[in-house]
């Protein structure tokens, strides 16, 4: 019995320890509008494309996830309810290497299907979003801002192996929210 649970504690400290090693990814947003419409552009920065290109020059997948939101401020008494959120989209994209034809494939939403034969041009593709549409409307004298952020699964495990997912914390990288006040005369970030 005390094999058992030394055993366990091993596999928890383990599991800990390597949770802590995990490291800091930053994304970069902006966010425009042009006068007629608002849009927003993410990027993954400092990002892992070593482990990356291990995983899927073995036959595996990844999936990265582009999450924006948009937001109202509110002032007054309605502050403490916190702000109103009035646009969200997210935003996925799944890669894998296709060995036989030495190339990257990248599945982006409404499943169009690129394919990449550098790493540099599949990373430039794969770890950003250009110039995403945001329709919502624009209420005069209110202030907005927008909020981003990334996630990447290095290994996108298929079910039901999908609950390593879970044991592997490694797997799955996330970026920390950037926030950004939308200008709704000209370009921030």
């Amino acid at each position: 019995m005390k094999r058992i649970e030394r055993t366990f504690l091993l596999f928890f400290v383990l599991l800990i320890g390597s949770a802590a090693t995990g490291f800091s990814q930053q994304c970069i947003l902006t966010a425009k509008h042009d006068g007629q419409r608002v849009s927003a552009s993410l990027y993954l920065a400092e990002y892992p494309p070593a482990r990356l290109f291990v995983s899927l020059e073995e036959g595996l997948r990844s999936r990265i996830q582009f999450e924006l939101y948009v937001y109202q401020q509110r002032g007054g008494i309605l502050k403490v309810l916190g702000d109103k959120l009035v646009y969200e989209i997210q935003i996925f994209q799944e890669a894998k290497w296709d060995v036989f034809n030495k190339r990257f494939i990248l599945v982006t939403p409404g499943s169009e299907i690129q394919t990449y034969t550098t790493k540099e041009s599949f990373i430039s593709a794969y770890f950003a979003l250009s110039d995403i549409p945001i329709n919502f409307r624009v209420q005069t004298g209110k202030e907005y801002y927008v909020q981003g952020r990334i996630t990447l699964e290095m290994v996108k495990f298929l079910p039901p192996l999908n609950i390593l997912s879970d044991i592997i914390p490694e797997n799955i990288v996330t970026t920390d929210w950037e926030r950004f006040p939308l200008s709704l005369s000209g370009e921030t970030g």
